[in-house]
């Protein structure tokens, strides 16, 4: 379930969603004791859904708003010349003391 879809849910309704998904996760742990399990990746999206059902929880307890935006775009990375970059200073340092060596 969404994010968004959870926040319009009760606080009631979100905490029978809680004890539900708990209990699932413990059924599925009895299971992967027992080696029956076909879906692993269906723990993590467990724990994350309650993890989120505890978060909005908590947001509410304490009066926290979230408003949810657009989300912003990142800007684009610019990277440095490879000289200003620090490796490469001591890669070129490197590389003049091993010249000016062979010069001797």
């Amino acid at each position: 379930m969404k994010v968004q879809e959870l926040r319009e849910l009760t606080n009631e309704e979100i905490a029978v969603r809680r004890r539900e998904a708990r209990q699932e996760l413990l059924h599925l742990s009895v299971q992967q004791a027992s080696g029956q399990v076909e879906n692993t990746g269906r723990f993590r999206q467990i724990k994350r859904g309650i993890a989120q059902m505890e978060t909005i929880l908590s947001e509410r307890r304490l009066n926290i708003v979230v408003t949810s935006g657009p989300k912003k775009e990142k800007k684009a990375k610019v990277e440095a010349p490879a000289a200003d970059k620090p490796a490469a200073k001591k890669a070129a340092k490197k590389a003049a003391k091993k010249a000016a060596k062979k010069a001797e």
